[in-house]
């Protein structure tokens, strides 16, 4: 028995034991996860069909598939009808990953996908502003994704959604703070970007996401501007199609100054914003095309009328998922109104951004201003 339990050893060692160390279908995945983030979801569609017929128990397949149809219906349809989409994904690759983990119990990968499946309807709830409902679905995807954890440390693909749940929870409301410390998960924030690094360094497949989370971090959250080049860098060059990576790179370059470079990268966001294919994308292209150049107008150039012209547009026909950028927008808007001594309106457009759910540093900045402005009537 020692002999055939050391012979299993070293082929673990020498073949490996993960989804793209073994499957003979994962040409086909890769050549699906390259289209998926090139927004070309029929071609990735087509792939996964193809590796499913080479090797159905590839646990990356039914998550990626979810993942490629909900996209896919969100560029062509909205996002409603998307969210239609997830749901009827989940109902349909839940059982197949169950039953995958009846017929292999100890593969941690099984169990992480299961589990991520959990964390896209979450963000459904999230998009909704339902708070206690965004819970139920994450604690219950991190029960499979901790267990993941507990069964194999060195699948590096876990720390994303370990750090995405670790940040969320870490930056939540007292409330959701409290339900998470009961089922155990981490709530420290540095511990979630370790997470998240860790994954943008050695995962194979979630390195994407976890530098596109890295991006956002940085950029809106840590303010660490340098950091958050180098996320989108890798982004824009791995998947020069991707229509919003750029967009990250763009708000970097502005944060630190770097206008010449702006000027540079600004062609390539106008052709995005007018000329993709999708009318979704287009219009969300075109709002973060329209703050950009208004934040430009406003610290580099200081053309405050023009800078409230364009937050105004964007704020008139917001029609992004979720309203980070429309309360970037009002904040933008409200500095502009005090230049020009507006100080009545700048107080609403800051009153607006105290409101806002997200944990951007705008909320306690607009705050903070505003009981300025009402100290000095």
């Amino acid at each position: 028995m020692k002999k055939y339990i050391l012979i299993f050893l070293l082929l673990h060692l020498v073949f490996g034991s993960f989804s793209w160390e073994l499957s003979p279908a994962q040409n086909s995945i890769d050549e699906a996860i390259l289209d998926l983030y090139n927004y070309k979801f029929d071609e990735s569609l087509k792939h996964l069909e193809i590796a499913n017929n080479i090797d159905k128990t590839h646990p990356l397949i039914p998550f990626l598939r979810t993942s490629a149809l909900w996209l896919k219906v969100q560029s062509e349809y909205g996002f409603e009808e998307s969210y239609e989409q997830i749901r009827k994904s989940f109902d349909e690759s839940v059982p197949i990953y169950e039953g995958l983990i009846k017929e292999n119990p100890e593969n941690p990968e099984y169990y992480l996908y299961i589990g991520s499946l959990y964390g896209l309807i979450a963000r459904i709830e999230l998009v909704y502003g339902h708070w206690f409902k965004v819970l139920i679905p994450t604690m219950k995807g991190y029960k499979y994704i901790s267990y993941a954890h507990e069964l194999d440390k060195q699948l590096y693909d876990i720390y994303t959604p370990l750090g995405m749940s670790s940040y969320y929870t870490c930056m939540s409301e007292p409330f959701i703070k409290f339900c998470s410390h009961v089922m155990g998960i981490d709530m420290d924030c540095n511990l979630s970007i370790e997470y998240l690094e860790l994954a943008s360094d050695k995962s194979y497949y979630s390195w994407v996401e976890a530098n596109n989370i890295l991006a956002y971090i940085y950029i809106y959250i840590e303010r660490d501007f340098e950091k958050a080049l180098i996320k989108t860098d890798r982004l824009i060059q791995t998947f020069p199609e991707h229509p919003y990576y750029p967009f990250l790179k763009a708000e970097a370059l502005l944060r630190l100054n770097l206008w010449e470079e702006y000027d540079l990268l600004r062609p390539k966001l106008m052709k995005l914003a007018t000329n993709h294919s999708s009318e979704i994308v287009r219009e969300e292209c075109k709002h973060k095309l329209d703050y950009l150049d208004a934040y430009r107008m406003f610290y580099n150039i200081e053309q405050y009328e023009q800078t409230i012209i364009k937050t105004t547009n964007i704020i008139d026909y917001y029609s992004m998922e979720f309203d980070w950028l429309l309360g970037l927008c009002y904040f933008l808007r409200g500095q502009a109104y005090m230049e020009i001594n507006e100080i009545e309106k700048a107080k609403d457009d800051f009153l607006e951004v105290s409101k806002m759910t997200f944990k951007f540093p705008e909320i306690e900045e607009a705050q903070t201003l505003l009981d300025s402005l009402n100290a000095h009537k």
